[in-house]
């Protein structure tokens, strides 16, 4: 199929109306360049510097108190700036057309804080216009990429048509790269989901780098993949080894023949950010795995969602007995976070306001999360009756008081 033919399969799809399946690429990319490619491939590793270790983008889970609070352990051991956070996922539509939402991303990022933010949709135009928002505003420098997010299953995406189902059509998918990284506001990444074979996902990663992505996050969890199948690690993980090392052969074909040269060996640093994504929960599995696997990075969501504290090479040594004293002490930590990032009160009747922190949701996630590592659930029911950091705050110091009368007899 030529290129015009493919790339206008790819229209976004009417209200109430299917996406049709093109999982194919197309003879030619004409207007690929190699030296645009290679331009914004360094560009993007430039800003990432030291870069290792990224947390993920996680619904009301990863607002900026909470990746101050990563980045503020891995500070105590000189080490911040080898992480950096990846915000929620935003609608690139509703930043255009949602006042409160906008104000809600164009505060996304602590004073100081790099951030990788990440869009999700179906119009390419609507893309671009959101990323021509987000490089006019004072955000903009902190913006390390826009990623896009192609990997989301869940059900809002299934019914808006973003996320994981934009990937049944890849000139949809191409048209959206390459929209927003044609106009050089930001590098572009993107983050998916392995599909049904590796060929199938090597040739989509290809269409990914040759539409403009200078990085991709993989997230290793098939979604055929059912119940405890789909958390499988180690096989997961030699997957992605194949994955990567067939898409960087095929990439190399593909630049040589364009290039009209005999094939050679390329620089790791010359090929896209490769990010592996998936059952990561300590700083050791991580490293092991970027020494073992042709990851550039390591991404973790469930691992700093239960301990923000993991990526540290030496994790604070708490005794049996005084856990719960050391995990109030930690969500209280967050807590000042919040206070100190948000120059207004957070209640549950604004759960939407966010200076640069989120909601009081995100707030009550966290604390619950934290007190789980104690099974701490006779908590959780005075917890989510508190409305606000005050009340909250308030209830762990009085459980800390009772906790530390025991811990110290």
């Amino acid at each position: 199929m030529n290129y015009h033919e493919w790339l206008a399969k790819g229209a976004p799809p009417g209200k109430g109306c299917s996406l049709e399946t093109i999982q194919e690429l197309p003879a030619e990319f004409p207007f690929f360049s190699i030296t645009a490619f290679t331009n914004t491939v360094s560009q993007l590793r430039t800003r990432l510097g030291k870069t290792r270790y990224f947390s993920a983008p996680m619904t009301h889970a990863s607002g900026a108190a909470f990746r101050q609070l990563i980045q503020g352990h891995l500070a105590d051991e000189n080490e911040h700036a080898k992480y950096t956070g990846f915000t929620q996922m935003y609608t690139a539509d509703a930043l255009l057309h949602n006042s409160l939402l906008r104000d809600t991303v164009l505060s996304a990022a602590a004073p100081g804080e790099n951030i990788i933010l990440q869009l999700c949709g179906n119009n390419p135009s609507n893309f671009l216009a959101a990323a021509k928002v987000l490089s006019s505003s004072s955000l903009a420098p902190q913006i390390i990429a826009l990623d896009v997010n192609l990997g989301c299953p869940a059900s809002c995406a299934s019914s808006r048509g973003y996320g994981l189902y934009i990937a049944q059509n890849w000139p949809l998918v191409h048209q959206i790269l390459s929209e927003v990284s044609s106009a050089q506001l930001f590098p572009v990444t993107c983050k998916i989901r392995p599909l049904g074979t590796i060929e199938e996902t090597v040739d989509y990663m290809l269409l990914l780098a040759l539409s403009g992505a200078s990085g991709i996050t993989i997230h290793m969890r098939h979604t055929t993949r059912q119940g405890k199948h789909a958390q499988s690690v180690k096989p997961a993980y030699l997957e992605f080894e194949e994955i990567v090392y067939a898409f960087r052969r095929r990439l190399d074909v593909f630049l040589d023949s364009i290039g009209k040269r005999k094939p050679t060996k390329r620089e790791p640093n010359l090929y896209p950010v490769i990010i592996l994504n998936g059952g990561v929960k300590s700083r050791q599995e991580a490293d092991d795995l970027l020494s073992s696997y042709p990851a550039d990075g390591i991404m973790i969501g469930v691992g700093l969602l239960k301990d923000p504290t993991c990526l540290l090479k030496n994790t604070p040594d708490t005794f049996e007995k005084c856990k719960t004293v050391f995990w109030i002490k930690e969500t209280l930590k967050y807590l000042d976070i919040c206070e100190s990032l948000s120059q207004e009160s957070v209640d549950q009747e604004d759960s939407l306001k966010v200076t640069p922190m989120a909601g009081y949701k995100e707030v009550v996630g966290h604390t619950m999360r934290f007190m789980q590592n104690v099974s701490a659930k006779r908590f959780n029911e005075p917890i989510n009756k508190t409305k606000s950091i005050a009340e909250l705050r308030s209830l762990l110091n009085k459980i800390l008081c009772a906790q530390t009368s025991n811990c110290s007899s």
